[in-house]
């Protein structure tokens, strides 16, 4: 199920959203890596970063271990803009 495609097209339904839209898009992205070992969490989101920055979204990140359950976090936020030209034909 593509969620995210689900979300765009409820938006762009709307003639006001369509309209004021006019083909940029301001996004913001939160993507979480969670795991027990921090090695994998750290490679995992550098992996993810370089991803979105070949996207052209630049990244704040918020870093956490939870020492009852061991568990590494390490949550990305990436914010950008994605420019599309066929708003019209959608």
């Amino acid at each position: 199920m593509d969620v995210l495609g689900m979300i765009y097209n409820a938006f762009i339904a709307d003639p006001y959203i369509k309209e004021k839209a006019s083909g940029r898009n301001d996004c913001l992205y939160q993507i979480e890596v969670w795991s027990k070992n921090r090695t994998n969490t750290r490679e995992l989101s550098k992996q993810i970063g370089k991803v979105m920055w070949n996207f052209g979204f630049h990244q704040g990140t918020a870093n956490e271990w939870d020492e009852e359950t061991g568990i590494y976090r390490d949550a990305r936020r990436y914010r950008g803009k994605l420019y599309r030209d066929d708003l019209d034909t959608l």
